[in-house]
């Protein structure tokens, strides 16, 4: 029985040994295994505010600025464009995920630097564009929840497309899910036009009964890139 449960001790450091190995062979921003069980190694960060953008956790996580070179870049490349084809916007960024990924309060996922949660562009009550310092849920059909109707925001289908498009044309990522509440994606397909298929093929309705609704914010998932699966990364 002892011999038993050395050789069980000998795998378990051989398993450990290569994980070690696997995570110090890996260069820093490496997406490691899936979203929901991965870790991310030295991860890029998000700065707390750029062109067009800033950053605030929405799950009480202030360390979730980090996500692999790709998804940083392209997160921020397409808020600029956003914020240089209509001036003044400010788009929020949520969590995405630690420095060296692992668990992270309020999320299955957010664990291997491939996920980032965003906060909707919105509209003013008289149309015009806003830019608020806080997430705004959005109720059916697009209309700022528990708010008079004369003062509530609307969801800004245009300003929001605009930054997805961004995402789904950027040649450094490959975007393979956007997690909207259904009203919203409604909103969203209309504002695509042409594009529609384009973001039909993505555009996913978070599943499960505990699930976030995903009423208040978007959440982006790229793929692994060749790189990244290279080192163990899983879409």
């Amino acid at each position: 029985m002892s011999g038993q449960r050395l050789a069980w001790g000998a795998a378990a450091l051989l398993v450990g040994s290569s994980a070690l190995a696997q995570r110090a062979d890996a260069p820093a921003g490496t997406s490691v295994g899936d979203t929901h069980e991965g870790y991310l190694v030295e991860g890029a960060e998000l700065p707390l505010e750029g062109p067009g953008f800033h950053f605030h956790t929405n799950r009480g996580n202030p360390a979730a600025r980090y996500g692999t070179p790709a998804l940083v870049g392209a997160i921020t490349r397409a808020a600029a464009e956003v914020a240089r084809e209509h001036p003044g916007s400010d788009l929020e960024i949520h969590d995405l995920s630690f420095r060296t990924g692992g668990p992270i309060r309020g999320h299955g996922s957010h664990r291997s630097g491939r996920d980032a949660d965003i906060a909707y562009y919105a509209l003013g009550a008289d149309g015009a564009p806003m830019s608020p310092t806080r997430s705004i849920w959005f109720a059916p059909p697009g209309i700022e929840r528990h708010a008079p109707e004369a003062s509530a925001a609307r969801f800004d289908a245009r300003r929001t497309w605009r930054f997805v498009r961004a995402l789904l044309n950027d040649r450094a990522v490959r975007v393979s899910h956007v997690f909207m509440a259904p009203h919203l994606q409604r909103l969203l397909l209309r504002a695509a036009g042409r594009d529609a298929a384009h973001l039909r093929a993505v555009v996913r309705t978070p599943r499960g009964r505990r699930v976030d609704p995903h009423a208040d914010h978007l959440h982006v998932r790229i793929e692994c890139t060749p790189a990244d699966r290279r080192h163990g990364c899983r879409d």
